[in-house]
């Protein structure tokens, strides 16, 4: 970034935008001795934070995709010096245009991690996506568009005094492979397969045992099991690693952070003029997108907040553990999203902290999921370089 002088906005350290007023806290998930102490390697730490996971089968799709990461990426990790992994960040939204502090609300967030590679700092942001990663893939498009980065800088040079010069965008493609059916294998390793006639096993004109189904026969299955789903999955991406994993690093520009803080600053007046007139357009276009919207049923009128399905009181900014709202409300990427997509329902989640009770969206919660797993990860490699700097 430039020298460029920007009102209301100070530069201590080696640049600008430099908001007067900033809270600097850190993640507190990971355990309180040092992951390297307690665990022999990073993907050992990584298994123990996604072990945690209630449903077997979503634990053992974060394992293979652990175990795949850790072959790609570990080298390049090890190499380079890990800054910070997980800090929290809170500062006053600034009027791009005056400088002045806004009233009403505080940017925040999360920087998953801050490394030094090749004399450059940069930022990493951890990404799942359920769809092609492929070099030319429209997924590298769309991040171009990523404001929540710009935050990041911002963040990282105010709270840390460190100055990125790009962002590490760190993708991983969650499988589309499911744990399927399989067949009941015999004592011998035979599948068994059923006449439909005779209720009978099927033999074949020699006497042996049939091996397929077809009309009038009927193959006796079983689920497949979350060790084997596990040895299915790795198989796959040990011999299609640049299917599940990608990265792509990328610049940002003097023009890019003043874009977002724009943005964000107009996003806060949307808040305030709905907010004071008591009015949040509903946006239908959006009740099915990735999956149906969590307050559909009550938008719809199917469902009220009685505390069974739905309750009040959630806390609404879950993925931050050290920072409050302290009289300010925090502009997070999720907020936004949420208010970009639609109104009514960033007035049900933020305004009115709303929240559908004991049901979490599968892509949410496994995404919280990967995120631990790659927490503990490069926690463990980081409190490693720091032994051996010692």
């Amino acid at each position: 970034m430039s020298n460029e002088t920007i009102p209301g906005v100070s530069a201590p350290v080696n640049g600008e935008f430099i908001p007067s007023s900033f809270t600097l806290g850190h993640g507190q998930s990971a355990p309180s001795a040092s992951p390297a102490a307690l665990y022999p390697s990073a993907l050992a730490a990584a298994y123990a934070a996604v072990d945690r996971a209630a449903d077997p089968y979503e634990r053992v799709k974060a394992r293979a995709l652990l175990a795949g990461y850790d072959r790609r990426w570990l080298e390049r990790f090890t190499r380079a010096r890990i800054i910070t992994v997980e800090t929290e960040f809170q500062y006053r939204l600034l009027n791009p245009e005056t400088g002045g502090q806004s009233q009403s609300f505080d940017a925040a967030g999360k920087i998953d991690a801050i490394i030094e590679e090749d004399g450059r700092l940069k930022i990493v942001e951890h990404k799942t996506a359920g769809e092609s990663i492929d070099p030319a893939a429209s997924y590298w498009d769309r991040l171009t568009l990523d404001t929540q980065i710009s935050a990041y800088y911002i963040a990282a040079e105010t709270g840390l005094g460190l100055r990125p010069e790009s962002v590490v965008y760190d993708v991983i493609r969650k499988p589309g492979l499911q744990a399927t059916d399989v067949p009941v294998l015999d004592e011998a390793g035979l599948k068994i397969v059923i006449d439909l006639a005779t209720g009978e096993r099927a033999l074949n004109k020699n006497g042996s045992p049939r091996q397929s189904g077809g009309e009038g026969y009927q193959m006796r299955l079983r689920p497949m099991t979350a060790e084997e789903y596990e040895a299915k999955l790795t198989g796959d991406i040990g011999e299609r690693p640049e299917f599940y994993f990608a990265q792509r690093e990328a610049a940002r520009l003097d023009a890019d952070i003043m874009e977002y803080m724009a943005d964000a600053w107009a996003q806060g007046q949307m808040i305030l003029y709905f907010r004071n007139r008591n009015l949040w357009p509903r946006n239908p276009s959006s009740c099915t997108v990735l999956g149906i919207c969590p307050f559909f049923d009550l938008c719809a009128g199917h469902a009220a907040v009685d505390g069974l399905r739905y309750a009040r009181g959630a806390k609404i900014h879950k993925e931050l553990e050290s920072i409050e709202e302290n009289g300010r409300a925090l502009l997070t990427n999720s907020r936004l999203l949420d208010l970009r997509s639609c109104a009514r329902k960033h007035q049900l989640r933020y305004e009115e902290r709303i929240e559908r009770v004991g049901e979490e969206a599968e892509a949410l919660r496994f995404g919280t999921l990967m995120h631990n797993g790659l927490e503990a990860w490069l926690s463990w490699i980081k409190q490693d370089q720091t032994k051996e700097e010692k």
